[in-house]
């Protein structure tokens, strides 16, 4: 009868821990102080067909390890953080590699994977910082979340035409990585895909639909990427400070650009796509670089702070189309003039507010209400013409504008907030005799004009 259990002694430093399962061995751990293994074939005369979860996990004296074809499986972690192992001679009968399996190997600096593997599981060599060279199969199919992440050393990877599925933060932080092409068998680019990473340039090939949130995040060397026309929508944060991006390429077939995707980048110039409706919060914020936006007729909305600190956008033509323009979507923008569609209900919060350069604003009829802080520090603004529709201004809308001369209020506008042109020391209020603008000026002693476009 053989026992459950059976424990081997190969030579005088080492022994197999085993167990027997349908006539096959099992290897569940292993005691040994040799720098060098190899791993038996046969146990009482039965084969060897795999390792167990954990077998090998932390020996930390282990540098390289050998393992006959026999085997088929090895089970999650079983090299995990074996900080000296260096080489790894896999099973060419392998058919995945499991989850965790050579977590923390700081030191494995090469693998050929076997072409039979298909799967190569969560955290696989996940902190393996000194891996520099893996061999993939052309059968491989997937690649899951944090497989390669943090592997710091690692400078190209050829991913296999038949792969279909790439996890989570798959290559997160491996900042050598400089190139890498997306075979048109993936579908979607998931989130943190490649977050911190070294990546120079990506070419995603036709088929990919969606790139998930942060899937590009803060890659500091990142300079073009290529955009099929199959990609329909780029989520929150994609690209994110990517401080080097400078050329988007064939984004034609985007619907949908989400919250902050290209916070951060930078590009001197972009076409928003005709499909796109919508240019969501902070999509261009902080893109120190950008210079000229081009808006197709067909944008409905402009959300918050979309723009803000552009510092080098100094005109934009916003459309006709536009109904909505979110609060501070252009705060601290190097703008110098600016046309407000009639559309647009309400200049909204901080929309304008440290603009520096802005000399001129054009408001239409159809503006009913600027709102607090919407003008604060345009310390160029000089003159403005209110339009008739207009009823309120708020709380600091113009505060701090300290070049403004001259507001033209039309009789429509029935509240002014006491602090609306407060630190405009050089304002004039124009408007109708009798008005409420008359009343305001009167009030808090700014110099009021009479003006002949306004009847009484």
């Amino acid at each position: 009868i053989i026992p459950d259990f059976i424990l081997e002694m190969t030579d005088k430093e080492c022994e197999f821990e085993s167990h027997e399962r349908d006539n096959k061995i099992i290897i569940d751990g292993c005691f040994c102080s040799k720098k060098r293994i190899t791993v038996p074939d046969k146990i009482n005369g039965k084969h060897v067909t795999g390792i167990s979860c954990g077998a090998f996990r932390h020996l930390t004296d282990l540098k390289r390890i050998s393992i006959p074809d026999g085997i088929t499986t090895i089970g999650e972690s079983a090299f995990a953080q074996c900080e000296s192992l260096k080489s790894v001679d896999l099973p060419e009968n392998l058919e995945d590699i499991n989850y965790g399996v050579f977590y923390d190997c700081i030191n494995l600096s090469s693998i050929s994977i076997p072409e039979g593997v298909t799967e190569i599981g969560e955290s696989a060599f996940y902190g393996c910082k000194n891996l520099t060279s893996v061999d993939l199969p052309e059968k491989l199919q997937a690649v899951r979340d944090r497989a390669f992440a943090y592997c710091e050393k690692i400078t190209g990877m050829s991913l296999p035409s038949r792969l279909k599925s790439i996890g989570r933060s798959a290559f997160e932080g491996c900042k050598s990585l400089s190139s890498i092409k997306i075979p048109n068998s993936i579908e979607t680019i998931e989130p943190f895909f490649l977050e911190g990473s070294g990546v120079t340039s990506v070419s995603i090939q036709p088929g990919i639909q969606t790139i998930w949130e942060k899937a590009f995040y803060s890659c500091p060397e990142l300079v073009s990427v290529s955009i099929p026309e199959t990609v329909t929508r780029i989520e929150f944060g994609a690209f994110k400070g990517c401080h080097k991006l400078k050329n988007i390429t064939n984004t034609a077939g985007l619907v949908d650009i989400g919250v902050g995707a290209f916070e951060d980048c930078g590009f001197s110039s972009f076409t928003i796509p005709d499909k796109v409706r919508v240019i969501d919060v902070g999509v261009f914020a902080s893109c120190s670089q950008l210079e000229q936006v081009v808006m197709h007729n067909g944008i409905r909305s402009i959300r918050d702070s979309a723009f803000a600190e552009c510092v080098k956008l100094r005109k934009i033509i916003i459309p006709d189309s536009v109904e909505n323009i979110g609060r501070s979507a252009f705060q601290g923008s190097g703008l110098i003039s600016v046309s407000v569609p009639s559309k647009v209900k309400t200049i909204e919060f901080k929309v304008f507010s440290d603009c520096s350069e802005l000399e001129n604003v054009q408001m239409r009829n159809g503006l009913e209400r600027i709102d607090e802080r919407a003008f604060e520090k345009c310390e160029k603004l000089k003159t403005l013409i209110i339009p008739d529709s207009v009823s309120s201004i708020e709380d600091s809308a113009f505060k701090d504008c300290s070049s403004l001369e001259q507001v033209v209020i039309p009789d429509g506008v029935k509240r002014i907030s006491g602090n609306a042109f407060a630190g405009c020391p050089h304002l004039t209020i124009c408007g109708s005799r009798g008005s409420y603008a008359q009343k305001f000026a009167k009030q808090f002693k700014f110099p009021f004009e009479p003006s002949s476009n306004f009847t009484k």
